[in-house]
């Protein structure tokens, strides 16, 4: 009996042992788990971090402005309103694009951490480190330069962003709204073409590269002419396509007048 008492105790005290071992075993693996995921939690943030530094400011646009590019004067927006790193677009009118009338004013913009985004979309995003410029979309990731006409074609949010960083980070070749009424009313009123400032509207194309712009263009003039819901017998052209660049983008524009 004495024995087996024995012999008891010495296999629960080897059992505790063991078991003490395995869970200082356990901790210490943890601890080394734990280690690794906080030395690559510290590595992923300072690769962050150093991105975040490395971007560029490209902002041309500082404070709340009137100075306006002549093309986005002629699709509808008459000032630049900034709110902290946000931005807002004032309007007098709409401006034609595939076969429908859309106002400027309902697209929001953030400019933070060196990066131009939607306001309440992140998932499209420009940025520039070392003067070059890269894109992030739901469907690329890459150098703006890269960027096609065919993904301008099928993706609304990326033209409309494209539209507005034109804008953004260019600061040359100014004008205002008021300008630009003036000299409309003399080109047009005045010879006869009969069309008046408010009833001149503009398609627009764009591209990172005037063949693209051209093709964005082309696309979106077919949908005008000839869309399911096409307005074109309402309108008719007045002159010739003009052609802009601002930074990295360019346009190619058309003055319509709309009646009825």
């Amino acid at each position: 009996m004495k024995k087996n008492k024995n012999k008891l105790k010495y296999l629960f005290t080897t059992g505790t042992v063991c078991l003490l071992s395995f869970l200082i075993n356990c901790s210490n693996d943890e601890t080394v788990t734990d280690n690794i995921v906080s030395k690559n939690e510290t590595v992923h943030n300072s690769s962050l971090n150093k991105r975040q530094l490395a971007k560029d400011d490209f902002s041309r646009i500082n404070e709340s402005t009137k100075l306006l590019s002549k093309t986005i004067i002629n699709l509808g927006v008459k000032e630049i309103e900034k709110n902290g790193n946000y931005f807002y677009l004032k309007t007098f009118r709409t401006f034609k694009i595939r076969d429908k009338f859309v106002n400027l004013s309902k697209f929001e913009f953030e400019y933070s951490d060196n990066t131009l985004s939607f306001k309440n979309d992140q998932s499209y995003q420009i940025y520039s480190v070392a003067n070059q410029f890269y894109i992030e979309t739901p469907s690329y990731n890459g150098a703006l330069e890269n960027i096609t006409a065919e993904r301008i074609n099928n993706d609304e949010n990326l033209f409309y962003l494209l539209l507005f960083f034109g804008e953004f980070s260019d600061g040359d070749n100014k004008t205002n709204f008021e300008t630009v009424q003036n000299e409309h009313q003399e080109e047009y009123s005045s010879s006869g073409a009969g069309c008046s400032f408010m009833n001149t509207y503009y398609t627009v194309g764009i591209g990172l590269n005037q063949s693209a712009a051209n093709a964005n263009f082309i696309h979106n003039l077919w949908e005008d002419m000839w869309g399911e819901y096409s307005s074109h017998s309402h309108c008719w052209s007045l002159g010739s396509p003009e052609k802009s660049n601002f930074a990295h983008v360019y346009y190619v524009s058309q003055a319509f007048c709309c009646k009825g």
